[in-house]
C-alpha cells in the first residue's frame, strides 16, 4: 500500500514539474498510404515565430537534381544554390501570388548562385532550372522552428517521423503537400489526433499522431 502510494506520489509530483516548468514535448506521427503517394511534405508547428532571418540556408545541384526537396527559411533569408553537377544550371521561379519573378543566370560547375527569401511566412515558391525542367525544389518562407521536411517513394505504405522538444504551448500543426489538401488542426500534450491525405477528389491515406 505504502509503495503504491509512494509512486502515485511520484507521478503527481512528476507532472507538476512538468506543468510548471514548461518542459517540452516530443510529435510522433505516421503517414500510412492506400494508393497516391506525395513526393514532399513540410510537416510543421505554425504558431511558433521564433526563427529570425538567418545569414542563409542551403541547397547544391547534382546530377540534374536539387539535393533537396524543400528548403525552410524565414523571410529575409539568403539562400545559396549551389552547383556541384558536372553541367551549368540556370534557377529560375516565377510566382505572380506572392510577386516572385526570379533568373539567377547561368551558373557554371563549381559556381554558387544567391537570392533573398522574400515571400510571406507559410508561403511556399517553387524553383526549378531553365535548362533541365524536371528539376524543382520547393523553398517554404516560415517562422517556426518546429518543422519536419519528409521526402516520399511512390511505393511508400508507411513513412514515421517525430518534431522534438517542442513547447507545450505550441499547438497548431499543419501540414503542406503539393497537390495534396493541406491538414490544419491543433494537437495538444497527451492528445492523439488522425487526418486524411487527401485531394479534392480523394483520400489516398491517413496521418497519425500522438503527442506525447
Amino acid at each position: 500500500m505504502r509503495i503504491q502510494l509512494g509512486k502515485i506520489l511520484f507521478m503527481m509530483i512528476n507532472g507538476l514539474l512538468v506543468a510548471s516548468l514548461g518542459w517540452s514535448q516530443t510529435l510522433e506521427g505516421r503517414f500510412e498510404f492506400t494508393s497516391r503517394v506525395p513526393r514532399e511534405a513540410l510537416v510543421y508547428f505554425a504558431d511558433d515565430h521564433s526563427v529570425s532571418p538567418q545569414e542563409r540556408v542551403e541547397v547544391d545541384q547534382v546530377n540534374k537534381h536539387f539535393t533537396e526537396k524543400v528548403i525552410v527559411g524565414a523571410k529575409g533569408s539568403k539562400i545559396l544554390f549551389k552547383n556541384s553537377d558536372e553541367v551549368q544550371h540556370n534557377i529560375f521561379a516565377l510566382n505572380d501570388k506572392h510577386n516572385v519573378n526570379i533568373n539567377l543566370g547561368l551558373a557554371d560547375p563549381g559556381q554558387e548562385k544567391q537570392e533573398i527569401l522574400s515571400w510571406p511566412n507559410e508561403s511556399f515558391v517553387k524553383i526549378s532550372c531553365i535548362i533541365h525542367p524536371r528539376m524543382r525544389t520547393w523553398v517554404a518562407s516560415l517562422e517556426s522552428r518546429y518543422y519536419k521536411v519528409l521526402s516520399f517513394h511512390k511505393k511508400q505504405k508507411e513513412v514515421n517521423f517525430q518534431i522534438a522538444n517542442v513547447p507545450p504551448e505550441v499547438i497548431r500543426l499543419k501540414v503542406w503537400m503539393y497537390n495534396f489538401l493541406p491538414i490544419d488542426l491543433e494537437i495538444r500534450p497527451g492528445e492523439s489526433k488522425e487526418a486524411n491525405v487527401a485531394t479534392s477528389k480523394k483520400v489516398y491515406g491517413k496521418l497519425f499522431l500522438k503527442r506525447n
